[in-house]
């Protein structure tokens, strides 16, 4: 974790600056990216409803649900935030514009806020049972993993950005280890579609380069594939199968006009349509294994994830 700033009369806080109280707001929304929450609320969908065909009826308590979805928004919440703290030089360089280079958010309480996140997410696990209160704690360790120096090499970052979305998604499977050892398979998915976005973003700002572009669109490939499959060894995979249609129909034009233009707009666009595709893969996830009606909501976030991502930032 980053040294603590000290507070001097030339900081440029929100107080002295006198920014009033919707433009603090709107500053937090912008470090948190709520469109971003709500894809991981949507990892928690996708793992539940893997856990649901794993776990007896009658022993499956509904009542977590809401509380597994609530850490799942803490936790990236929190590391969005750290991701931000650790980033401030480089923004500065790169993104004036964002709110803490702009003096709009102190870096002291972004970071103080994410990890008041990250300990009530773990708190909230611990009520729950002592599994996922540890598996919270591993998913901060992957993301300070991440944030902590891996982000800047171009193999580890990607495989550690998409370590932390795996780790998320397994979350609810982490009740008990025979559910963790049958869906790991599954959460190398996740893993593998978040290194696809993080590989695409590599060059967001200068653009130029098509070799990210091509290596994400064959991480897609690779992803649409698996879904197929695991659609297809169920009894009706129609209905599984038209959400991959979805999918692929939301993701692979931007992906691959970003290969053949790799210029900052159609990377960022992109990157944009990988993040929000998100929803459309865990809900196929959802429709999968049998959780269809899940699927549907986890789909219908999309109209307010798409505003939220124009007003708010998805990268």
């Amino acid at each position: 974790m980053p040294p603590l700033p000290r507070r001097s009369a030339t900081d440029n806080s929100p107080r002295q600056k006198g920014i009033n109280t919707t433009g603090q707001l709107t500053a937090w929304l912008q470090t948190v990216r709520p469109a971003n929450v709500l894809t991981s609320v949507a990892d928690g969908c996708a793992g539940w409803a893997v856990l649901s065909t794993l776990m007896p009826a009658e022993v499956l308590n509904w009542a977590h649900l809401p509380f597994l979805l609530l850490m799942h928004a803490l936790l990236y919440a929190g590391g969005i935030m750290m991701n931000d703290v650790f980033d401030a030089e480089l923004d500065r360089r790169q993104r004036p514009e964002r709110p803490i280079p702009k003096g709009l958010l102190q870096l002291s309480m972004v970071q103080y806020v994410a990890v008041g996140f990250q300990a009530t997410a773990v708190g909230i696990g611990l009520l729950m049972d002592l599994s996922y209160g540890l598996w919270s704690l591993l998913i901060i360790a992957a993301t300070y993993l991440y944030n902590g120096g891996a982000k800047n090499h171009p193999i580890l970052g990607p495989a550690a950005m998409g370590l932390c979305r795996s780790l998320n998604f397994l979350l609810p499977l982490a009740i008990s280890v025979e559910y963790l050892s049958y869906a790991i398979p599954i959460g190398v998915l996740p893993l593998a579609y978040i290194a696809g976005i993080t590989l695409s973003s590599r060059y967001e700002v200068e653009g130029g380069s098509k070799r990210p572009q091509l290596a994400a669109i064959v991480l897609y490939l690779g992803v649409i594939a698996a879904l197929t499959d695991l659609a297809l060894q169920q009894h009706k995979p129609y209905i599984a199968i038209t959400f991959i249609i979805g999918f692929i129909v939301w993701l692979m034009p931007k992906a691959v006009k970003a290969w053949q233009d790799p210029q900052p707009m159609t990377i960022r666009g992109a990157v944009r349509a990988g993040v929000l595709g998100l929803l459309w893969y865990d809900a196929a996830i959802c429709a999968i294994y049998q959780q269809w009606i899940m699927g549907l909501i986890v789909v219908a976030l999309l109209p307010n994830c798409i505003r939220l991502g124009k007003k708010y930032s998805v990268t």
